[in-house]
């Protein structure tokens, strides 16, 4: 029984279903894959995935350009875990994990979630089918749009679609090509991201499909597709340990992309400490963080002896139908308020009265005057890619020293009092919402503070490299050309034309490509150039790197004593220029049909041929690679006319 299958999309629109049925389905273009994929972008064996008790896992097979799931590289060695919906990119191709329950691209019936539409003017005719269910955020589902060609003609149509943010969705077919009475199946891929500001509702799409060569005469067609919220919550409780001169700060924040009503409350082992909630009931929005405080008390205090401590626990539950309890742990000590030793000064009335004046000193100078205090906490910015650092900067007060937590991992430690900045690497964050935590520390008492912010998938430089890295002018070569961006949508290349084809037409590249791409080109180049890769990301995120690529002269240096150039090959043409036996490298440009002869260049930009077989050349490439030149041959000279004599008449 399949338990998932597998969409494959090629960059020309091409694609295919792959059922997954093998516990171990291995991916690439060899034969002995259980999965074969004819592309050249890929190794003979790529990817594979495991299925292990109920769960799927995908892991890269040491292949050359790597496997990258929602735009992360699996790293050798490791495998990552599938829930479906997962975009998977090797080489060139795209391809998308369905788990077995979720069916977005299986074709269905004609029912009441089929909408048609029609244009008899033009032989079109559009059927959408949306899902049954509403989609989750973090998952992924397909409108399928069904295009048929009912006219007489074979017709090229161009299929855009609008309503959805920008980045939640993707045709993977935008030009396709129908035969007469003939159907094809364009998707629609729909999958929102998991975070806030995904809002709930339902989407009103509009599916435009127009004929290439009449675009006025488009079918649109129209659907509605329903988006559901996301539940996502995080709370924090400072200090955790918890004294009578502290107040309880509960910090809640709403992940989620729809309104959270909440209540908080408080309880302890057999009832012993008062709780004081201020304005316990909140309703957070969406990404919105509030802090509840309080305070808290023992019910009967103790007179002498060593301080207590008390567990207790801070309970926040939902007020919708979901009805989750979210609970953390903390500790209440309470002091004494006379110290052990308080009972002796009973023993006389002069001696009690001097250990009551030295209580009450030792009151006063316990009041704490030097308690931490975090007056502002601020990151450089809510909202962030990977490929950066984030900027922290605070003010504080009587701190002896400052922690950095994020997600409740230390990240940086012991910070001195003088700190009031510092940075925190993004990376590995990448996709996740962080929960930045700065604790100031005291002698025995501590203040927090804490800041949220959104890591979105930067774009980073794995590779763009060519090869080989250094040309040869006017020499025909193979050129292999890379690339692969962490966190790149798509990519372009730009400079490429500067490689030519030998009948001097430039090499032709895809306007778009994945995140990582591997070319082979042929072709020559004459002058230096430059090759920009532009990579787009989330959120129209765009970065750019240059490639300089250096060219060199093909040069060759004469074998002969006395080595002569023609005016063109041909021992019989006129003889340009002589070289004597000194050393002398020229720099050649072109061989003849015949592969005898190279051309040369020589002073003022003149050109001349000199035999292939007096010519050492350098191993940096081989002259049968060099681009042909037919020469001009001279036009034959006709002969003069021969005078024929005329004959006379003798005189009589």
């Amino acid at each position: 029984m399949a338990y998932g299958r597998l969409d494959v999309y090629w960059p020309n629109g091409e694609f295919k279903s792959f059922l997954l049925e093998a516990d171990n389905t291995s991916i690439g273009r060899s034969s002995g894959c259980t999965v074969v994929l004819d592309t050249d972008t890929i190794s003979r064996y790529h990817t594979r995935l495991q299925r292990e008790d109920e769960r799927t896992f995908i892991a890269d097979m040491e292949s050359a350009n790597g496997t990258f799931v929602d735009g992360v590289q699996v790293p050798n060695g490791e495998s990552r875990e599938m829930f479906g919906g997962e975009e998977i990119q090797i080489g060139q191709l795209r391809i998308i994990y369905i788990a077995a329950d979720d069916q977005p691209t299986v074709r269905l019936q004609e029912s009441e979630e089929t909408q048609r539409y029609e244009r008899g003017d033009h032989g079109l005719r559009v059927d959408v089918v949306v899902p049954e269910t509403g989609i989750p955020p973090g998952s992924h589902k397909s409108v399928e749009i069904n295009i048929s060609n009912v006219g007489d003609e074979e017709q090229t149509y161009h299929v855009s679609v609008t309503g959805l943010p920008s980045g939640w969705g993707r045709v993977n077919r935008p030009t396709v090509r129908v035969l007469p009475d003939d159907v094809a199946q364009v998707l629609l891929n729909i999958k929102p991201p998991r975070q806030f500001d995904s809002s709930p509702g339902d989407y009103p799409l509009t599916v435009i499909v127009a004929p290439s060569d009449d675009p006025d005469k488009a079918v649109e067609a129209y659907a509605l597709v329903e988006i559901l919220p996301y539940n996502a919550f995080a709370m924090a409780l400072t200090p955790r340990r918890v004294t009578l001169y502290d107040r309880l700060s509960v910090v809640l924040y709403n992940q989620g992309s729809a309104p959270l009503p909440v209540q908080v409350a408080a309880t302890s082992a057999d009832d012993a400490l008062i709780f004081d909630i201020e304005s316990p009931q909140r309703t957070l929005a969406p990404d919105e963080r509030v802090t509840v405080r309080g305070e808290i008390r023992a019910r009967r205090r103790h007179i002498i002896g060593q301080p207590r401590e008390y567990p207790f626990d801070v309970l926040v539950r939902s007020r919708d139908a979901a009805g989750f309890l979210a609970a953390m742990r903390g500790k209440f000590v309470e002091d004494a308020l006379l110290p052990r030793w308080s009972g002796y000064a009973i023993g006389g009335l002069v001696l009690g009265v001097v250990m009551l004046l030295a209580f009450a000193l030792a009151l006063i100078l316990q009041i704490d005057t030097a308690r931490p205090a975090i007056a502002q906490f601020d990151a450089d910015a809510v909202q962030i890619t990977s490929d950066q650092r984030l900027g922290l900067r605070w003010q504080a007060q009587n701190a002896a020293s400052y922690t950095v937590r994020v997600n409740g991992v230390d990240v940086l430690a012991n910070l001195p009092a003088s700190t009031v900045e510092a940075s925190i690497d993004a990376a590995p964050y990448a996709g996740q919402r962080i929960e930045i935590e700065l604790i100031a520390n005291g002698e025995n008492r501590s203040d927090s503070a804490f800041v949220s912010v959104q890591v979105l998938p930067g774009l980073r430089r794995v590779a763009f490299d060519i090869q080989p890295s250094v040309l040869v002018r006017h020499v025909i070569t193979s050129i292999s050309l890379g690339w692969q961006i962490d966190g790149a949508l798509r990519t372009e290349l730009e400079g490429a034309s500067a490689i030519r084809r030998a009948a001097d037409v430039p090499v032709e590249v895809e306007s778009s490509y994945g995140a990582s791409a591997e070319l082979s080109l042929q072709g020559y180049v004459t002058d230096d150039f430059s090759l920009t890769l532009i990579a787009h990301g989330v959120d129209d995120l765009e970065r750019r790197w240059s490639l300089n690529v250096d060219v060199i002269d093909p040069t060759c240096a004469p074998t002969l004593p006395e080595f002569k150039l023609y005016e063109r090959p041909d021992t019989a043409a006129n003889v340009v220029r002589t070289y004597g036996s000194a050393p002398v490298d020229l720099i050649v440009d072109r061989i003849d049909p015949t592969q005898t002869w190279l051309r040369v260049r020589i002073e003022g930009g003149q050109r001349a041929w000199g035999q292939r077989a007096e010519l050492n050349c350098e191993d940096t490439f081989r002259p049968e690679d060099l681009l042909i030149e037919v020469p001009q041959m001279p036009e034959p000279t006709q002969p003069p006319p021969t005078p024929v004599p005329t004959p006379t008449e003798d005189a009589e």
